[in-house]
């Protein structure tokens, strides 16, 4: 997995709902999986009654305006990173918000990510820069370093909360969380 460091982007001024939520039969032809995906992102920003609005809403996290009216979300969602593999395998890939680090669903602030990289972008995820014999490599998670030396994560927390590193596997690593500005990611595949 190559990893990167990128800029977070920006979100466009937050905004109350002012799509439609067209439920003909005709307009979502041939995409009820895409209505479904497209359903639960706005009950999550804008239903009171919707599946985790209360953390969304005092988290900040909206809907880009274009995306309020499903015919724009149905036209540009095939450009969102990713999407390709979210056709390859239409159940372990999810919308995220996330991965940019805005804050808000849209063209330009979300990529289709597995399961798996979905819970690494996370607020309560543990960044880490980890250096070796001189050379410094980033990780999203600790879940992601302790996976690439065949360790638990419990290893990892275990020395990150003692301060220093204990003799064996973890010996002559400096691990430390990560703090700066940049968002530490995994390289995203582009759609073909």
């Amino acid at each position: 997995m190559e990893i990167i460091l990128i800029k977070s982007r920006k979100p466009m001024l937050p905004a109350g709902f002012s799509g439609t939520m067209f439920n003909t039969k005709k307009e979502w032809a041939g995409h009820s999986k895409l209505k479904r995906v497209w359903e639960a992102m706005i009950d999550r920003c804008y239903n009171k009654n919707g599946n985790n609005f209360w953390t969304h809403m005092n988290a900040g996290i909206t809907v880009h305006p274009n995306w309020h009216n499903p015919r724009n979300f149905m036209r540009t969602i095939v450009d969102v990173p990713q999407w390709h593999l979210k056709l390859e395998n239409w159940e372990n890939y999810v919308l995220d918000k996330d991965y940019y680090g805005a804050g808000q669903y849209g063209p330009s602030t979300c990529a289709w990510l597995s399961k798996e990289e979905n819970s690494w972008y996370t607020t309560k995820s543990v960044p880490l820069v980890v250096t070796k014999c001189g050379v410094v490599n980033y990780y999203p998670t600790i879940s992601v370093f302790s996976r690439e030396l065949l360790i638990s994560p419990g290893t990892v927390h275990d020395n990150l909360d003692k301060g220093y590193i204990d003799k064996g596997i973890l010996e002559g690593y400096q691990i430390d969380t990560y703090k700066g500005e940049l968002l530490i990611r995994h390289k995203l595949s582009f759609n073909i």
